[in-house]
C-alpha cells in the first residue's frame, strides 16, 4: 500500500512539473509568444509574432529574459513559423537585436516582399531554410564571423528568369574573418554573376552548387588561403573565373564535378594545388581547372605546368556518379591545364 501511494505522489509530481513546463513553453507579452530557454541565464527564444504591419523589431528583452534565439532550431519540432503566412507577406523590414544568437528553421519563411537583412554580430547560426521563399530578398550582409548556416537556409526563390518568384539575391557580405561553417545549398538563392569570397574553409559544403549565373570569385586583398570546397561549384564551374590577388599564400581547388575555367594568380608565391583523391592515377597532378594564368617562374606557374584536369566533353552526367574513385583514366579522359603568362 505505501509503495503504491509512494507511486501516486510520483506520479502527481511529474504531472505538476510537466504542466509548469507546458505553460513556461507558451509565455506571450503584447504580440509576442515566447519561450523560456533558460530561466537562470534569464533568455528567452521569440516563437511567435503577430499582427506584424510593414516592420518587425524583434525585442532584445521580453519580460526580463534576454532574446537570443528567434523559432525554433529543432527539427522535431513541427511549429517552425514565427509569422503567419498572411503576416508574413506583408512584412518589408525586419531589425534584428544584438543579442540575438540563433535564427530557427524556417523561421522567416515566405516573407516574399523583405528585400534586406543585417544579421547582427553574436548570431551562431541560421537554421535550415531560414529564408525560404523570400524571393524578394536582395540583399544579406553578414556582421558575425562565426555563424553555421544551415541547408538552403537562403534559398529565397527561383534562379529562372522566367519564373513569376524567381529569386532577388546578388549581393552577400560576409566579414573578411568569418570562419562559421556553411552547409550545401546554403545560398542556392544565389543570382549574382560575381561572388566575394573571404576565409572561407574546405570543410565547408557545396553551398554555392546550381548558382547558374555565377561567372566570377574575386578573393579579398587580405585573404590568407583560398580553399573551394569539394562540389562547391558543381552545375556552374563551367564558366566561373577566379581572381588571386597578389600575397594570397595558396589556392586549393577541391573536387568540382565541372572545370573552372580559369584561375587567375597574381602572387609570385602563391602555391596551386589540386584535390588528392581526384582520380585514381592521377591524385598529385590533378585538378579540375581548365587554365591558369599567373606569372613565368612563379610558383603556381611550376606547379601548374605538371596539372591535369578532367576533359568533362563527352561525360553522360545521368549515368555519372560523384564517387570520388569515379574519377580515373577507365571512364574518363584528361587534357593537360593551359598555361597563360602574365
Amino acid at each position: 500500500m505505501k509503495k503504491f501511494l509512494l507511486v501516486i505522489i510520483l506520479l502527481l509530481c511529474s504531472l505538476a512539473i510537466f504542466s509548469g513546463n507546458a505553460k513556461a513553453a507558451g509565455k506571450k507579452s503584447g504580440r509576442y509568444r515566447y519561450n523560456v530557454l533558460n530561466k537562470k541565464m534569464k533568455t528567452a527564444a521569440i516563437t511567435h509574432v503577430g499582427n506584424t504591419g510593414t516592420t518587425v523589431k524583434i525585442p532584445k528583452k521580453i519580460n526580463g529574459y534576454t532574446v537570443v534565439q528567434i523559432g525554433t532550431t529543432e527539427k522535431t519540432d513541427t511549429k517552425f513559423r514565427i509569422f503567419t503566412k498572411k503576416d508574413a507577406g506583408k512584412i518589408q523590414q525586419i531589425k534584428l537585436p544584438d543579442t540575438l544568437r540563433k535564427i530557427g528553421i524556417k523561421a522567416f519563411m515566405d516573407c516574399n516582399k523583405l528585400k534586406n537583412i543585417v544579421l547582427p554580430k553574436k548570431l551562431s547560426k541560421i537554421g535550415e531554410s531560414a529564408f525560404y521563399c523570400c524571393y524578394s530578398l536582395e540583399k544579406v550582409v553578414f556582421k558575425t564571423n562565426n555563424a553555421k548556416i544551415g541547408k538552403f537556409a537562403f534559398l529565397t526563390g527561383s534562379q529562372l528568369l522566367s519564373s513569376e518568384k524567381r529569386s532577388h539575391l546578388r549581393k552577400i557580405e560576409f566579414p573578411m574573418t568569418y570562419k562559421g561553417k556553411i552547409m550545401e545549398g546554403a545560398f542556392n538563392g544565389f543570382i549574382g554573376t560575381t561572388f566575394n569570397w573571404v576565409n572561407f574553409t574546405a570543410d565547408n559544403g557545396a553551398f554555392l552548387r546550381w548558382v547558374t549565373t555565377l561567372k566570377q570569385i574575386k578573393v579579398h586583398p587580405k585573404t590568407n588561403k583560398v580553399d573551394i570546397p569539394r562540389n562547391c561549384l558543381d552545375g556552374c564551374a563551367q564558366q566561373v573565373q577566379i581572381s588571386v590577388p597578389k600575397y594570397v599564400e595558396s589556392v586549393h581547388i577541391w573536387q568540382q564535378r565541372y572545370n573552372i575555367k580559369q584561375i587567375t594568380i597574381y602572387g609570385m608565391d602563391t602555391t596551386l594545388k589540386g584535390d588528392y583523391f581526384m582520380g585514381k592515377y592521377h591524385e598529385e597532378i590533378m585538378i579540375s581547372v581548365e587554365t591558369v594564368k599567373c606569372k613565368k617562374k612563379s610558383v603556381a606557374w611550376e606547379m601548374a605546368s605538371q596539372y591535369i584536369c578532367p576533359d568533362f566533353t563527352n561525360v553522360d552526367w545521368e549515368n555519372f556518379t560523384e564517387d570520388s574513385t569515379d574519377y580515373n583514366e577507365n571512364n574518363i579522359e584528361f587534357k593537360q591545364v593551359a598555361l597563360v603568362a602574365l
